[in-house]
């Protein structure tokens, strides 16, 4: 019942982003084919699929070495190969339809050997004429979570663009609408929107927040997960910080007693 309900909710939010015309990544609810049919095991795998308007869309893949790869987006979807490379991942896609230009990015985390290249560098490449851009992904075992801030920009042309409206929304239904300011940049404090709360990290699953901004006849979007904030359900930082003390001070006198003995 409870994945029914996640489902529903998830078809609504993508109609609601079709009707205001968009280009959406999303993680595939099912797993899809590698290009070529090959089968096997996904293991490493990642599965992704456009919305909105992705007819024709050319896809672009930037490796965390800063590495490109260009491809159609096929039909179905995209299997994403295991990479040779850590850290994040670039996936951005660009089509066009009825004399307008939409543009969509996610960021995606990989394991493998390190890069030796700066995140950094991947958010600052120019993947479209217009895009919104993560100022600092989260780092390595992190993860964007409810009840923190982020900041974002937004570029067009390669150039900052100022106090323009950005529209955000949550698959689990918030939305907000925010503006940029002289540097381009919005921040958010991503929204604690979680319905049905588990006391564990697997229990829950991520939810998609979206960030989509028109200018002109450009439209792009960036999506991205996030997760539920453990302190603000099952755990205390307070009563960490607590325990954590008092084991301290356990330590130090059987150290003590350990050196008087």
């Amino acid at each position: 019942m409870n994945s029914i309900k996640k489902l529903i909710t998830l078809i609504l939010f993508t109609l609601s982003l079709l009707g205001a015309e968009a280009l959406v990544w999303h993680k595939a609810s099912k797993k899809i084919k590698p290009l070529g049919g090959h089968g096997g095991h996904s293991r490493g795998m990642s599965h992704y699929e456009l919305k909105g308007m992705s007819e024709g869309a050319k896809v672009d893949y930037y490796l965390a070495n800063l590495e490109k790869k260009s491809m159609e987006y096929p039909n179905g979807g995209m299997c994403l190969p295991k990479s040779p490379f850590g850290n994040y991942h670039a996936l951005v896609a660009n089509s066009q339809a009825d004399g307008k230009i939409y543009s969509a990015t996610t960021y995606i985390y990989r394991h493998g050997r390190p890069a030796k290249v700066s995140p950094t560098l991947l958010t600052a490449i120019n993947k479209a004429k217009f895009e919104i851009r993560p100022v600092h992904l989260p780092r390595e075992h992190d993860r964007y979570t409810a009840n923190k801030s982020y900041h974002f920009a937004l570029y067009f042309d390669t150039q900052p663009l100022a106090n323009h409206t950005v529209e955000f929304s949550t698959s689990n239904g918030t939305t907000l609408n925010l503006t940029s300011d002289a540097k381009g940049r919005f921040s958010i404090t991503l929204p604690s929107d979680f319905k049905e709360v588990k006391k564990s990290r697997r229990g829950n699953k991520p939810a998609n927040f979206i960030a989509k901004s028109s200018y002109q006849n450009h439209i792009t979007t960036l999506t991205m997960p996030y997760h539920i904030n453990p302190n603000n359900h099952w755990q205390s930082i307070p009563y960490g910080i607590l325990v954590m003390l008092l084991g301290l001070l356990a330590g130090f006198f059987i150290y003590r007693r350990v050196n008087h003995a």
